[in-house]
This record gives structure tokens, C-alpha cells and sequence, in this order.
């Protein structure tokens, strides 16, 4: 019980959004607990008898929390507690995690960023219980729209990143159309500040692509080209997708003034 209890207590200094009830996991997690208590009373049972065995069972104990508690505390720690999302700690690790498996297998690797656009209207007219609402059923659309190991993470106040391992440029555009498509057709029902219910029809987003290698050779670059390519977007009139482009090799004057 003191083990869970500190793993709660690490959790909630990691992510002090994460509710308590998400830090104590769900019933399987606890499960593992009263498991741990069993052992427990077994280990009591057993020390006076036959002490011999205790260390096998503290064998098992170990291997229980290597293999689940620490999970948990992982999943938590890497899990934006309003979206559901990975976040930009996890996130950033994940880039060239990535990267470095792409350049082993000589793979791409395909990044969108989108923006929301306008999504301050959302908190300012429904208040901002109201936009986290929108903002999870955002993550969740965009889920819905990606590979199973494809990797979703909100690095900003509304802006998301999605990472594609193993993605080309057309693939990438097209996962960026279907979310597009999606969220401007999502309705989200939320409650707004003055206890009513309000519908918000459609949360369109800007979006910025960017590949690798094709257009960058590290980590940085990558989220760079993609980052501008989004700015581009929104300069162009938002909701619109922009993809980068390599840069032109620079030109080197090699002419020879005559004095």
C-alpha cells in the first residue's frame, strides 16, 4: 500500500492536471494492488515457517511492479490529462527515437502540426471548461484518423503534432485531409458558464507537413519546416494544409572581380 501510495504521489507531481482517479488507474491497476496485499499476508504467513521462500516471493513482487506499476506510472507521466494525448515531454522524446530508427532502415518519417483556428472564440464565448471539452473531442477525431502506431500530442494550448513512422509526403497529406474534413464537420456538445448546453458546429485547423528526410535531417529541422509550413497556412487563410518543401541549395559566387 505505501509502494501504490507513492506511485500516486509521483504521478500527480509528473502531471499535477491528472485527476486522482486517473492516477489511481483503473480496476485492473488495482487489482494488482490487493494482489501485492496477498502476497503480503503470504510473505507474514511464511517467515516464521519456512523463510527459505520469502525471497522467491520477493522475486514475484519486484517482477509485479517492474512490470505493471511502472507502466502505469509511464503512461500517466507521458499523458496529457486534458486531451488524452502524449505531451511534449513524451513527445519530444519520441522524435528522434523515431528519427534514428528511419535512418537504420533508410524510412521516412512524416510530422503534421495543426493549429486551431480561432479556438480562443470557443473559450471567450463558452468559457474554458467549454474549449477543454472541444479540445478532447479534437484529440479523439485525430486519433480516430491515424495508424495505431502513429503518435498524437498536443504541444501547445491548441496546437497538436502527429507523428507518422514510416509515412511518405502523399500519405502524410492524406491523413492531414481527413482530419481537416473531419473537424470541420465535428459538433461537440458542451456546458457552457451559465449552466446551459451549447453545440459547437465545426473546429477547423491549419496544418503544416514536413518529411524526413526529404525537407530536413534532424529533429529539430523537421519540427522547423513543419512549423512554418503551418504559419504558412495560417497566412493563406486558415484551414488549409501546407506541406515544406526542401530549401534550394544556397549559390555560391565563385565570379572573380577585376580591380
Amino acid at each position: 500500500m505505501v509502494n501504490f501510495a507513492l506511485v500516486v504521489l509521483a504521478i500527480l507531481l509528473a502531471a499535477p492536471d491528472t485527476s486522482a482517479r486517473n492516477a489511481l488507474g483503473d480496476l485492473s491497476e488495482q487489482l494488482v494492488v490487493v494482489a501485492g496485499l496477498g502476497l503480503g499476508v503470504a510473505v507474514a504467513g511464511l517467515q516464521a515457517s519456512y523463510p527459505w521462500v520469502v525471497p522467491i516471493l520477493m522475486v514475484t513482487v519486484l517482477a509485479l511492479h517492474r512490470d505493471l506499476l511502472l507502466p502505469q506510472f509511464q503512461r500517466a507521466a507521458g499523458t496529457d490529462a486534458k486531451t488524452g494525448l502524449a505531451t511534449p515531454s513524451h513527445w519530444a522524446h519520441a522524435v528522434p527515437v523515431e528519427l534514428a530508427r528511419a535512418e537504420s532502415l533508410r524510412s521516412t518519417v512524416g510530422l503534421l502540426m495543426l493549429d486551431l483556428d480561432r479556438f480562443k472564440e470557443i473559450n471567450d464565448t463558452y468559457g474554458h471548461p467549454a474549449g477543454d471539452r472541444a479540445l478532447r473531442a479534437v484529440g479523439e477525431s485525430v486519433r480516430a484518423e491515424v495508424r495505431e502506431g502513429d503518435l498524437v500530442a498536443r504541444v501547445g494550448g491548441d496546437e497538436l503534432a502527429v507523428l507518422l513512422p514510416g509515412a511518405s509526403e502523399g500519405e502524410v497529406l492524406e491523413v492531414a485531409e481527413r482530419i481537416r474534413e473531419r473537424l470541420t464537420t465535428l459538433t461537440v456538445s458542451v456546458d457552457t458558464a451559465v449552466d446551459a448546453t451549447a453545440i459547437i458546429t465545426g473546429i477547423p485547423a491549419s496544418f503544416g507537413a514536413a518529411v524526413y528526410p526529404d525537407v530536413a535531417g534532424t529533429m529539430d529541422q523537421l519540427i522547423l519546416a513543419a512549423d512554418n509550413a503551418l504559419r504558412t497556412a495560417k497566412r493563406a487563410g486558415r484551414n488549409k494544409i501546407v506541406t515544406a518543401r526542401p530549401s534550394p541549395p544556397a549559390i555560391t559566387d565563385h565570379s572573380i572581380s577585376e580591380s
